[in-house]
Formats: C-alpha cells, sequence, structure tokens
C-alpha cells in the first residue's frame, strides 16, 4: 500500500488530464479517524480524512478527489499517486481558499495520502457447459500408390518403379531402381541433385538444364568464382559479361575470351578444366513453359543466352536465394 505524508504546501501535482469517474464508497479495512461528517462550508478543519478516487480537471491539470457526490480539489505532493487511484487523505479543507483550476470547489490541502485497495468484485457463475456428442471416426483415405510397392508416392523415391526395398546408396533420395547414377547423388555434376532435378523436370544426366555459373566474373587470366546451386541475379550479369564471345574469337570489350582455361570452369565434373566460355553458353530449352530447362552451349554467347538465364532466375538446388 502506498503511503506519503505531504509537506504544507501549494504543489501541483503532475498528473495526466481525461481519467475515468469511478465513485467508490467507504472502505471499512482502513481507520481514517474520527470524523464521519462532511465539512461545512465557510470553515476550514484541520486533519479532516477524506476518501475516493484521484482524477484530473477538465481546465486544467489539477488533481480532484471524488468521495461520492462531493469533489475536492487536492493541493499537495502527491507522486507516487495518479488518476484511478483510491485514496484516503488527510488535511485541511478550506472552503474560503481560492481554486487554482478555478472549477468552483473547495480545496483540500494535503497532509498525508495513503492508498486503498480496489473494491473487491465478486466472480461470476460459471455456467456448466454441455458434454459434447462425440463424433464418429472418419476412415482414413488410402494414399496413391502408383507402383504397387506399398510406399505411398509420397514418401516413395522412385513413385514410378516397383521398389519396396526404397534402397538408395548415394542418399540423393532417388532409389536406385529409377536412379541413372546410384552411387552419385549429382550424376551430371551440374550443382543440383538428381533428386532435385526431377521434381524440377529436368534431366539429371545434362550438366546444361540448370543454367548455374561462377560468380562473379573476372577478366582473363583471374579465375572466376564458384558455382552456388541456385539462379539469381549474379548469375544473369555473369552471362552478360561474356556475351560477345565465341569459339577461336578472342576477347570482347570486356576482356573475357570464349576459349582461355582459367581453371574455374569444369563442366562435368571430372576435375579437367574446361573452356570458360562453356560455363557462360546455353541455348533455349524445349520447353515454352515453366520449368524453363536450357539448351546445350552452340559455341556463341549472345543476348539470347541471357534471357535463358533470365527464365532460371528463382531456381534453387540448395543454395542461396
Amino acid at each position: 500500500m502506498k503511503t506519503r505524508t505531504a509537506a504544507f504546501s501549494l504543489l501541483l501535482p503532475a498528473v495526466a488530464v481525461g481519467c475515468a469517474l469511478v465513485l467508490l464508497g467507504r472502505p471499512t479495512d482502513v481507520s481514517l479517524g474520527t470524523a464521519d461528517a462532511a465539512p461545512s462550508a465557510g470553515t476550514s478543519m484541520q486533519f479532516f480524512p477524506l476518501e475516493g478516487t484521484l482524477e484530473s480537471g477538465v481546465m486544467c491539470g489539477c488533481v480532484f478527489l471524488r468521495t461520492g457526490s462531493e469533489r475536492y480539489e487536492l493541493q499537495g505532493d502527491l507522486q507516487g499517486f495518479t488518476c484511478g487511484d483510491r485514496v484516503a487523505v488527510w488535511g485541511t479543507v478550506c472552503f474560503d481558499c481560492v481554486s487554482v483550476c478555478m472549477e468552483g470547489v473547495p480545496m483540500f490541502i494535503v497532509d498525508e495520502i495513503v492508498g486503498l485497495p480496489p473494491p473487491s468484485t465478486p466472480s461470476p457463475t460459471s455456467t456448466p457447459t454441455a458434454s459434447a456428442t462425440p463424433s464418429p471416426t472418419a476412415t482414413p483415405t488410402p494414399s496413391p500408390d502408383g507402383d504397387g510397392d506399398t510406399i505411398p508416392d509420397s514418401s516413395d523415391n522412385c513413385p514410378l518403379v516397383h521398389n519396396p526395398d526404397q534402397q538408395d546408396s548415394d542418399g540423393d533420395m532417388m532409389g536406385e531402381a529409377c536412379d541413372p547414377c546410384p552411387n552419385d547423388a549429382d550424376c551430371d555434376d551440374d550443382g543440383c541433385s538428381d533428386r532435385d532435378e526431377v521434381d524440377m523436370q529436368f534431366d539429371p544426366t545434362k550438366w546444361f538444364d540448370f543454367f548455374d555459373v561462377p560468380v562473379p566474373t573476372n577478366q582473363d587470366m583471374t579465375p572466376n568464382g564458384v558455382k552456388n546451386q541456385a539462379i539469381n541475379l549474379g548469375d544473369v550479369l555473369a552471362v552478360l559479361f561474356y556475351v560477345g564471345t565465341a569459339e577461336n574469337h578472342g576477347m570482347n570489350a570486356n576482356g573475357v575470351d570464349y576459349d582461355s582455361v582459367k581453371g574455374s570452369c569444369d563442366v562435368n565434373g571430372d576435375t579437367v578444366a574446361d573452356e570458360e566460355g562453356l560455363c557462360f553458353d546455353r541455348t533455349a530449352g524445349p520447353e515454352l513453359n515453366p520449368p524453363w530447362d536450357a539448351g546445350p552451349p552452340d559455341g556463341a554467347i549472345s543476348i539470347s543466352d541471357v534471357l535463358t538465364a533470365v527464365a532460371q532466375v528463382g531456381l534453387n538446388c540448395g543454395g542461396p536465394p
């Protein structure tokens, strides 16, 4: 419970305007002295006890005390209390004093203020809830199993080939019964696992259909960067850097040659460096709609190659977007 003894001075309290009006009765758990009658007009009474709720005035920030139908302007140190607090105060009631807030109510000069607990609210009686009628148990629908191997298609690593053992030696989530390279998770070494390529309707044996290129690109003979298993704007800009190059054609304006070998291009994963131009050279794939697969190199890099890369932006085989 908060208690404060106020100095006998006219201090203006700093409390926000606009608090809600609350009417309270006299508490029974706090002793408020012996005075039980309201003070009379034209008199001043020392240490008269009042109780009520703190509220703000309409025209100023002075704090008022609402006690049933009566209202008093409080003057004194009220720090630690705010609008809406229920309090008991002791001090001097002065009907002859000039109201600081000019609201035509008597002034109460606070000598001591004590916080009171809020009035208790009885708990509402709970209403019994009727028991719910149990719903009949639905008969589960069997999951589709296209190859009849008792493994649902949604979890079958070869949904079109009968393989109840689900064997997958290379761990690419593609069963050996349908994996073109059962001992290599990325059969064509293009950065996309065999299972990812099948999901995108790509061919896991063709290295050129997923247009992931080394990033960033650099002038010859500084090696280019690395592939990141995702197609984004960086891949598009890298292909654009090689536009104008072709086999046996020399450097373009960016200082790169299709035929240069810098050790950053290995299209088939045999650890033998290939011509850099092969990594940035594609033709448009046979699909006119998604998944936008790319076709094999044609020996020259042009805006057509750039558009082929643009068509695959957003494809991701485990790299950053």
